[in-house]
C-alpha cells in the first residue's frame, strides 16, 4: 500500500523500531512499517527551488532521527511528532554522500566543491579538512566522491582513484588507479575482508589489496 507516489530513493536506514526510514531525492523522508506494510512521508527539507535530498543517518537513544540534506546540513527531527529539534547548517549548504563513525556523533560527506567535511553533532562544529590540510597535502588535490567508513578508518573514492585517511591523526594516502578512463570516477565502495570493491562512473570495477595495497582489475 504505497500514500507516498513514486518517489526516487537516495539512501535506507534499518529503523530499530521494525520500520525502514528512506530517503528521497526530492527531500522527503518517508516511514515504510513492517507490520502494516505503509509507506508515508513523514518528513520534507527544501531549499527555495525545492530541490533536495534527505539522507536518513542514524536514530539515537532519544527518538531522535538524524537527517542530511544536500541544500540545508543536518537536522535532527523527532520520530513522535515529526518536528525539528536540531538544525547543523554548513556553510556550503550541502554534504553529500554522508556516513557515521563509530561514535554516532560526527557525520562526514563532502561539499559542493568535493571537499571533506565533517559535522559533530554534539558541539555542532563543522570542519572542513581541506581547508586545514592546506593546497600542499594530498586532500586538496582530489574530489571526493564517496566515502566508506571501515574501522575507524575512511576509504575515499575520488577523481583518480582510492584515498585512505585516518581521521584520528589526518594522515592520509592516495592510490592512483593507472587504468582509470579519462573523466571517470570512484562512485561506490564495498569491503569484503581484506579487499576494497571499487565501481567507477563508467561501470569499471577494480579490487584494493590493503595487505599488499595493491590495484587489479576485475
Amino acid at each position: 500500500r504505497n500514500t507516498a507516489g513514486n518517489p526516487t530513493m537516495s539512501k535506507i536506514l534499518a529503523g530499530r523500531d521494525n520500520c525502514l526510514w528512506i530517503g528521497a531525492w526530492t527531500g522527503e523522508i518517508l516511514r515504510f512499517s513492517c507490520f502494516t506494510e505503509k509507506l508515508e512521508v513523514v518528513f520534507k527539507s527544501h531549499n527555495s527551488n525545492n530541490e533536495s535530498t534527505g539522507n536518513p543517518l542514524f536514530e539515537d537513544a532519544n527518538n531522535g532521527l538524524w537527517i542530511a540534506s544536500d541544500t540545508s546540513g543536518v537536522f535532527r527531527i523527532d520520530k513522535r511528532d515529526f518536528k525539528i529539534t536540531d538544525h547543523i547548517s554548513s556553510n556550503s549548504q550541502y554534504l553529500s554522500n554522508p556516513v557515521l563513525t563509530d561514535s554516532d556523533t560526527k557525520i562526514w560527506g563532502s561539499n559542493i566543491l568535493h571537499e571533506l567535511v565533517s559535522v559533530d553533532t554534539k558541539t555542532k562544529k563543522i570542519t572542513n579538512y581541506f581547508a586545514a590540510a592546506g593546497k600542499n597535502n594530498n586532500l586538496s588535490s582530489y574530489k571526493i566522491i564517496y566515502i566508506l567508513y571501515d574501522k575507524q578508518i575512511l576509504w575515499l573514492g575520488t577523481d583518480k582513484g582510492l584515498m585512505r585517511f585516518n581521521p584520528l591523526t589526518g594522515a592520509n594516502k592516495q592510490f592512483i588507479i593507472p587504468s582509470l578512463k579519462k573523466g571517470s570516477l570512484v562512485r561506490s565502495l564495498f569491503t569484503s575482508g581484506d579487499s576494497i570493491w571499487i565501481g567507477t562512473m563508467e561501470s569499471e570495477i577494480f579490487i584494493f589489496n590493503k595487505k599488499t595495497e595493491k590495484i587489479s582489475s576485475y
